[in-house]
């Protein structure tokens, strides 16, 4: 990948990262239910991560390994925005039991 190609790649990276750390984050803080659901959707971005690796081992095809790669980036953003969503709800719980 070379181009604006290794900058997409760069960028799905980097939200791979972020989605990482928002995972490690939710996990340590949440229980329950809510903990349960942050685990199904850090396996489901890891399987993402994971299937984008061996498409691009398998079939290295540069325009298949490009797209999987995108479709990475926006799986990443996804688990981001439902995790921190995880993390808004218990958030606003424990605001509404320490308000009594």
């Amino acid at each position: 990948m070379t181009g604006d190609w290794l900058t997409v790649k760069w960028i799905v990276l980097a939200l791979l990262a972020l989605s990482g750390v928002c995972a490690l984050f939710a996990l340590a803080r949440l229980d329950g239910e809510a903990e349960r659901r942050a685990k199904r959707i850090s396996v489901f971005m890891l399987t993402a991560f994971f299937l984008a690796k061996l498409v691009r081992d398998v079939f290295e095809n540069a325009g298949t390994t490009r797209a999987f790669y995108i479709f990475v980036g926006f799986v990443s953003v996804g688990a981001i925005l439902a995790l921190l969503s995880l993390l808004v709800r218990k958030a606003e719980e424990v605001s509404l039991k320490a308000d009594g």
